[in-house]
């Protein structure tokens, strides 16, 4: 499986081989960076966006936890 950890305002903190491969970026090109930038794509950023803000503010997660 991809693991991809960020903290909390979405950098990259972790990238394992296995996203390296699905997503088509060396993990040291892409640590510190943002993810919705990196693995986001453009159709589902302004959601993906929308969510982190929710979880900042203490909302609910939607997605975290799933299989996506």
């Amino acid at each position: 499986d991809a693991i991809v950890s960020i903290d909390d305002e979405g950098r990259i903190l972790e990238f394992n081989p296995a996203a390296e491969r699905v997503f088509g970026w060396k993990r040291a090109e892409v640590l510190g960076r943002v993810m919705a930038d990196v693995i986001v794509p453009d159709h589902h950023r302004t959601q993906h966006e929308n969510g982190m803000e929710r979880l900042r503010h203490g909302g609910r997660a939607r997605v975290l936890g799933r299989r996506v």
